[in-house]
């Protein structure tokens, strides 16, 4: 067992064996010994121990941390023993040379480093310091970066560039390692015989009146300014950046913590997994298996974790500047931190490959036979585990519930209603599961259970589908195909539009819209039951005048409130004579008359439960216009009271017009007027006159008509 010690040697803290430091401690007395008398002994002395703190820090390592006496050994045998220093003074000088040339010239090949000469500079000694790294006369380098300024202005900007960037050789040893010379004791002091020369020859030839001198120092002073500048800004944002890699570094690990284990950090738009899951960790350990689920999980907090520490670190070396021998640890973290994401994509394919097969299992059931011809779909508003279809949120397609100590994946079904050739109707339940093989696909279709049954002419469905408790979400679902014969009718409650798709029927109408109303199947596919009266006016006009169209409206109602309840087929409500009433915009259409009579037609509609319902819904429309000599005046609504359900109530108004004969509209008519078809609306045009002609409604060129 070896003692240790502690010590400093150029500011840098070494351990070392206690005989080793008994050799260093001998041998920097005799240097001492040797250089007292010599003028620049102290700066030799000096570089001597940075030359040896240089050579000791690659003997440090994380599998030896202190020096030993072989180091010291090492390290006099490259620096030199003082003697050898006086044995060379007396010695032949010439051999002196020869063994310095040698030394210098395979020095060159090992030792050299870039630094700023300042012992030949003319402005910040890049020039003679490149030209001592190359070996090259440094006038030649000073004529290369004026061409290049003259030539191009790139040697202008570069030069305070490499100006702070570039080192200054300040010691000697560091004016050594830029010539190439071995850093030796013989070669430190002869470095400084040279420099203390250079000094003196300086000062003798310094003329501190001449122009150029004066020239050189302001240019000088001039770049050694943007060099303060250029390293107070360099500071300034080392210090920032390492302030903001350690605070980024935080705010990942906040949320990468938050992520995993917290549902509050989960996008809010994803209310399945926010509203059944406490964190990402359980939701997939309900997609995969637990292990694999915390596997994945360890995975990616290595993978977020090792960039996040190594910005802490870099921030941490930015702010203390502290340096550290640590390219192994770097390497072997890059390798750990490489092996986790080959390792996580891996085992993400693997577990992807459990979806990539879908299976699907079908159950056809035929229905029985119904009383007066109409089925009753009756979309149950729970399910036997008491979820209320009117609590589920209508973007999820799966939800989770309590069963004990468990929990149940439940999901929506979807419906949709198809014309069949066969006599009775028939109900197609289809199960759909995906697996990593089609068997296994199969296995999870089979494990959904829903719930269906018919009760003389009502039709019950469960509107949601439960998966057994010990099942992963495989991407199930159910879909019921309701099939129809034609001629039977059917009625959907309110509860089915949850959950019916876009089917074919004959009007077009989005599907959900013919909910709660007794339908029928045609060729076409389902037709609402519907009731229409149609009423045909003739209007009496003067011959040979152009008959104008005008819009009245008692009630104020904006055009941007007629262009929304036109386009989205709902209604309004107002007040008439202090009476709240439910009002809709009209749909107005222009047709060619039959004989010479002008003609209106007023079509209502609506729908309803039963021919009578609706017939009923239709009478309670009113809707008015007025006839005054050659203008007709149309109210832009139809009324129904406020206590009638609208139904999709409609007025349709037809206005006939003979051939050849002319009518004018109104700014406001041409709302009504611009979707007919063939009808070209310009609101700018004055010329509002139109013919009826054989192929329809046409505008007049004739400004005289017009007018």
């Amino acid at each position: 067992m070896k003692k240790t010690l502690i010590i400093n040697i150029n500011g840098i803290i070494f351990n070392i064996d206690e005989d080793a430091f008994e050799k260093l401690q001998i041998y920097l007395d005799e240097l001492k010994r040797y250089f007292v008398n010599i003028p620049e002994g102290n700066e030799i002395i000096e570089d001597i121990e940075a030359r040896i703190a240089e050579l000791m820090q690659p003997k440090i390592s994380e599998a030896r941390q202190s020096i030993n006496i072989d180091d010291i050994f090492e390290i006099i045998g490259v620096l030199g023993e003082p003697k050898d220093i006086a044995g060379a003074d007396a010695g032949d000088e010439q051999f002196e040379n020869d063994n310095t040339q040698k030394e210098t010239k395979s020095a060159r090949k090992t030792n050299r480093r870039l630094y700023r000469d300042s012992d030949n500079a003319v402005i910040g000694g890049v020039c003679s310091g490149i030209g001592a790294y190359f070996n090259l006369d440094p006038v030649a380098v000073r004529i290369i970066f004026i061409v290049l300024t003259m030539a191009a202005f790139i040697s202008f900007l570069i030069y305070p560039i490499l100006w702070f960037v570039i080192p200054i050789a300040s010691t000697a040893s560091q004016k050594l390692e830029m010539r190439g010379e071995s850093v030796t004791i013989s070669n430190l002091e002869k470095a400084l015989h040279e420099e203390f020369k250079q000094v003196k020859q300086n000062i003798k030839r310094l003329d501190t009146s001449s122009i150029g001198y004066k020239l050189n120092t302001l240019f000088k002073s001039i770049i050694e300014l943007i060099y303060k500048i250029f390293s107070a800004i360099w500071s300034i944002f080392k210090f920032l950046l390492g302030i903001f890699l350690i605070g980024f570094s935080i705010f990942l690990i906040i949320v990468m913590i938050g992520s995993l284990y917290f549902n509050s950090f989960i996008m809010d738009n994803h209310h399945f997994i926010q509203n059944n899951f406490s964190s990402v960790e359980e939701y997939l350990k309900y997609i995969i298996s637990p292990f694999m689920a915390d596997f994945l999980i360890v995975l990616a907090i290595f993978i977020i974790l090792l960039p996040v520490i190594g910005m802490i670190y870099a921030g941490l070396k930015l702010l203390i500047r502290f340096q550290a021998k640590d390219k192994w640890i770097k390497l072997s973290l890059s390798v750990i931190w490489v092996i986790c994401i080959f390792t996580f994509v891996s085992v993400l394919i693997s577990e992807i490959s459990n979806f990539k097969k879908e299976e699907r299992i079908k159950e056809l059931v035929t229905l029985s036979p119904v009383k007066q011809n109409i089925l009753y779909v009756n979309m149950l508003s729970k399910n036997e585990n008491d979820v209320n279809l009117q609590d589920w949120p209508d973007e999820n397609l799966y939800n989770l519930i309590k069963n004990g100590n468990s929990k149940l994946l439940v999901g929506k079904v979807r419906l949709d209603i198809e014309k069949t050739l066969n006599t009775s109707a028939e109900l197609l339940i289809i199960r759909s599961a995906r697996g990593n093989t089609n068997d296994d696909a199969i296995s999870d279709a089979k494990n959904i259970k829903i719930n269906y049954s018919q009760n003389d002419s009502v039709l019950n469905l469960d509107p949601l589908f439960t998966v057994t408790s010990n099942l992963k979400w495989k991407f199930q679902s159910v879909h019921f195909v309701l099939r129809i014969p034609v001629g039977m009718k059917l009625f959907l409650n309110s509860n089915t539009k949850a959950i019916v798709n876009n089917f074919e029927n004959a009007e077009d109408n989005w599907s959900r819209e013919i909910t709660s109303h007794t339908l029928q199947m045609t060729d076409k596919g389902l037709d609402a039951i519907s009731f229409s009266n149609s009423s045909i006016s003739t209007i009496a006009l003067p011959e040979n005048r152009i008959i104008n169209i005008q819009i009245r409206d008692h009630y104020s109602i904006s055009k941007e409130d007629w262009r929304k309840i036109r386009d989205s087929r709902k209604y309004g409500s107002l007040f008439e004579n202090s009476n709240k009433i439910n009002y809709g915009i009209i749909d107005f259409d222009i047709k060619k008359s039959e004989d010479e009579h002008f003609k209106l037609e007023i079509i209502k509609t609506a729908l309803g439960s039963s021919s009578t319902d609706a017939s009923s819904t239709v009478q309670k429309v009113e809707y008015n216009w007025e006839q005054k000599d050659s203008i007709i005046w149309f109210d832009p609504i139809f009324r129904f009271p406020i206590d009638v359900k609208p139904n999709d109530q409609q007025v349709k108004v037809i206005l006939r017009i003979p051939l050849h004969r002319k009518i004018f509209l109104s700014r406001d008519m041409k709302f009504f007027a611009a979707n007919i078809q063939g009808l070209d609306i310009d609101y700018d045009d004055n010329n509002d006159t139109w013919t009826m002609t054989n192929d329809g409604i046409s505008k007049n060129n004739d400004k005289k008509d017009s007018e």
